[in-house]
């Protein structure tokens, strides 16, 4: 089973399906509304692409907060009040997966073209990319997988919920 973890919170248990899924089950305060909008749409979008949302605590393996199991085709949190950044970050993971869909369900790839403009995008975005590294270093990540954790922390830090849901609208609904 390949994971695509994001560390930060510990583990919690609770067990709900994408379809009955109510985005205030989402940390951040509804008066928030620039995180907020769009997790609705995102959270259909995420549905109609196949993914499946659950909060069982005893998938995760460690600080993660959630984790993208690409060979389930579901995002698992790892506490009961997941927040928005955590959604999109492995929401971004499904877009990785799905860019591979039509060829190779076991591969993920960076959503940006590789090298050059993907590393500007993760430089452009504001995150901490050498602490990140450095973190997914110590787990015993390989290169391309930090990567791929790179882009989804810049995506989810660059992004809104609904650029997100329609690129995976646009990106991954086709390719089933």
């Amino acid at each position: 089973m390949e994971v695509s973890l994001l560390m930060i919170s510990p583990l919690m248990t609770a067990l709900l399906s994408l379809i009955c899924l109510p985005f205030s089950v989402f940390a951040e305060q509804q008066s928030n509304s620039q995180n907020y909008d769009g997790i609705d749409y995102l959270l259909k979008s995420l549905n109609k692409a196949g993914i499946t949302i659950s909060f069982d605590g005893s998938e995760c393996y460690g600080h993660e907060e959630g984790a993208y199991i690409k060979d389930q085709r579901k995002i698992i949190f790892c506490e009961p009040k997941p927040t928005f950044h955590a959604l999109k970050h492995e929401s971004w993971h499904v877009l990785q997966h799905c860019k591979m869909w039509k060829y190779d369900d076991t591969l993920t790839s960076s959503f940006h073209s590789w090298k050059e403009p993907l590393l500007a995008f993760i430089k452009t975005s504001g995150i901490d990319s050498a602490e990140i590294s450095e973190t997914y270093k110590k787990l015993g990540a390989d290169p391309s997988a930090i990567l791929l954790e790179l882009e989804a922390e810049a995506a989810s830090a660059s992004y809104s919920s609904k650029q997100i849901a329609d690129l995976i609208t646009n990106n991954c609904l086709a390719k089933q």
